[in-house]
């Protein structure tokens, strides 16, 4: 038998094989490349394809062709020195599966927090719970200037005078202690004095020669409430006040009378338990001029102080 006549059969054979359905990628590498209507040189020549065109050949060989697929869908023959091989990138591999869901463990056990302290404490820790907080003991100690004037009917005084006024000093002094957080009572003892006043009768000014003051003194209950976190505080002082002239040759005191001190401050903490800060006050009184009765002293004064807390 010739090889021309056993070719053609095992032509058909290949073609309807299970082997010819794998296929692989190939790249001519010749100049031309003929492609045959079976696996023998001699063969008709059904198709060229030029150099390094892409094709799909079969991953078997039958005396040295290559099954190739032809741009009208039909199947041919390449010789395998006619091709170069591609390497085919293995698929990428799958992705791994999400884990199953599980619960996260328990929290280990831990004591409760310690309740917060109010926000208004400063981000130091201190061991006093106490601290940056208005309870317990309370002291408050006041300096300032301020004004002073007081006046009574010209008719009625005993003086040579009806009017004084002018500029004052103040002092004051409270102790208590917490009521409630953030309420204070205390005893407070305060005084404000104007040195070389303006003294006139009938509105004429009468010469002193520097030497003359006029004061005016109170004691009572002092009611403060901080407001916080800002620490502002209100002071309302309910007082029994009397006032004193004096001269480098007298003094003279009045009754004892009726007055109120208000004052309304901002305070600034510089340590656990002592604040400084600054407070606008006012002052009045009313006064006989004499336990025997006599004209009425009405008394008004205010100003600023600087105030030291510890609390």
């Amino acid at each position: 038998m010739t090889i021309r006549a056993w070719t053609f059969p095992l032509a058909i054979a290949l073609l309807f094989s299970p082997a010819a359905a794998r296929a692989a990628p190939a790249r001519i590498s010749v100049f031309e490349a003929e492609v045959h209507a079976a696996p023998d040189p001699s063969s008709p020549v059904v198709h060229a394809f030029p150099e390094n065109t892409r094709v799909s050949i079969s991953e078997d060989s039958v005396n040295g062709f290559r099954k190739v697929r032809l741009p009208n869908g039909s199947i041919g023959y390449i010789e395998e020195s006619a091709l170069t091989f591609v390497a085919v990138r293995p698929p990428a591999p799958a992705p791994a599966p999400p884990p199953a869901f599980e619960p996260p463990p328990p929290p280990p056990f831990a004591p409760p927090p310690p309740p917060p302290r109010p926000r208004y404490y400063p981000v130091r820790r201190y061991a006093d719970p106490t601290a940056f907080r208005h309870v317990g003991f309370f002291l408050r100690l006041d300096a300032g200037l301020g004004y002073l004037g007081s006046s009574t009917s010209a008719s009625a005084t005993g003086f040579n005078f009806d009017s004084t006024h002018g500029v004052a000093g103040e002092l004051a002094l409270a102790i208590g202690g917490a009521i409630a957080e953030n309420f204070l009572l205390a005893a407070h003892f305060w005084g404000t004095s104007a040195i070389a006043p303006t003294i006139t009768s009938r509105g004429v000014a009468i010469p002193t020669g520097g030497d003359f003051s006029v004061s005016l003194f109170g004691v009572g209950p002092s009611f403060d409430y901080y407001f916080m976190p800002n620490n502002v505080y209100v002071s309302v002082t309910p007082s029994l006040t009397w006032m004193t002239f004096s001269d480098a040759f007298n003094s003279f005191q009045t009754s004892a009378g009726f007055g109120t001190r208000f004052a309304l401050g901002k305070e600034w903490w510089v340590g656990g338990h002592w604040g400084v800060g600054l407070a606008g006050w006012f002052a009045f009184s009313f006064n006989k001029e004499s336990d025997a009765g006599g004209p009425t002293w009405r008394t008004y004064a205010g100003g600023l102080a600087f105030s030291s807390t510890f609390n």
